[in-house]
């Protein structure tokens, strides 16, 4: 059998860092946990983590679907990554998220006018808004073209199906190169989440508190210890990610159920 690589897991490790993050955030800004930027963050944080948590139990071998949840909940992360960068750059971009909560009593401001599709603001209605607003200065053409590839790609895993691509256990490449993607994208999207609430946090309290990391020697912006964790994972990434095979339980695990 098939298993995720283990070492995504060690003791100190991205998903770790970001429950001591949350945390710390809460307790030193807890104004901010109202504010959209960091229920946004929250959002792709939990989708970041729930992937992980079914990784490390997912018998690859079996998957047929090809990490379904993992597509699910990128398509999720990606739109709300560029709510979140909208609504930090983009004017009165919250009209937006208004309507859309409830058309009936709130209009969108005209300045998006032009990006609504049959009175509704899709996935590429808020990507053309974010880069209109300046997405190109933390992205690139390449980077941007592997977002949109894989969240389009998810599309079809957001509603039940039985008629999207399968796998087999033969298919252990396939998946291999599948799941790189989508960890490439989710932890693109985590990184800059992050930072972008890191700074928020320091343009609306004009500094950022040291959250007094257990192994940090140095008084810095606690995005630089985040950003050990971030090019760690991404190197991982990299590696082989189901190095490892472990031999299956009794092939018939009800036999002495009552």
């Amino acid at each position: 059998m098939h298993v995720f690589n283990p070492v995504f897991y060690d003791e100190y490790n991205l998903m770790n860092y970001l429950d001591f993050a949350v945390m710390k955030t809460a307790k030193l800004y807890p104004d901010v946990l109202r504010e959209e930027i960091y229920l946004l963050f929250y959002l792709i944080k939990d989708n970041f983590q729930a992937n992980m948590k079914y990784l490390r139990e997912n018998n690859v071998d079996v998957d047929c679907f090809g990490f379904l949840p993992v597509r699910r909940n990128t398509r999720n992360s990606v739109e709300a990554f560029f709510d979140m960068f909208n609504l930090i750059n983009a004017e009165n971009y919250i009209s937006v998220l208004l309507y859309m909560n409830d058309k009936k009593n709130n209009r969108y401001d005209d300045l998006y006018k032009k990006y609504a599709f049959k009175g509704d603001f899709t996935i590429i209605s808020k990507r053309d808004i974010a880069k209109d607003h300046g997405l190109g200065r933390i992205t690139d053409d390449e980077k941007m073209a592997k977002i949109d590839q894989v969240e389009s790609g998810s599309n079809s895993y957001i509603h039940p199906s039985i008629f999207i691509p399968l796998y087999t256990p033969a298919d252990i490449e396939a998946k291999e190169e599948i799941l790189r993607d989508l960890l490439r994208v989710n932890t693109w999207l985590l990184g800059g989440a992050y930072h972008q609430l890191c700074c928020f946090i320091l343009n609306k309290y004009d500094s950022l508190k040291s959250f007094e990391c257990l192994h940090c020697t140095k008084n810095a912006a606690c995005f630089e210890c985040f950003e050990n964790y971030y090019v760690s994972f991404k190197e991982m990434i990299e590696q082989e990610l189901f190095p490892l095979s472990q031999e299956c339980g009794s092939d018939e695990p009800f036999k002495n159920m009552r």
